[in-house]
């Protein structure tokens, strides 16, 4: 994995083509679903990691959307709790 690191290092990292699968959906019809190499993947592992650990610091302590260990059940407790403390809530 030292070549997607040097690569991804040196800015000369290009993904591989995405493999496409279909899916069959309930209706009869199907949806495409597309598979990245094991390279891409521990790639985009990577890189999540890195970006979470930096951008989790300067995120707001009530933002919920895409964030690690919160959901949408948090997200609406919350805001119940501040409109039940506040006149308006954004």
């Amino acid at each position: 994995m030292y070549v997607v690191w040097d690569r991804l290092a040196s800015g000369k990292y290009f993904p591989q083509p995405v493999r496409l699968k279909m899916i069959p959906k309930p209706d009869g019809k199907q949806r495409k679903l597309g598979i990245p190499t094991i390279r891409d993947r521990i790639a985009q592992q990577v890189l999540k990691e890195r970006m979470e650990s930096r951008c989790e610091s300067i995120f707001s302590p009530h933002s919920y959307g895409y964030r690690p260990g919160r959901n949408a059940h948090q997200a609406l407790e919350a805001v119940t709790t501040a409109n039940r403390q506040y006149d308006w809530v954004i």
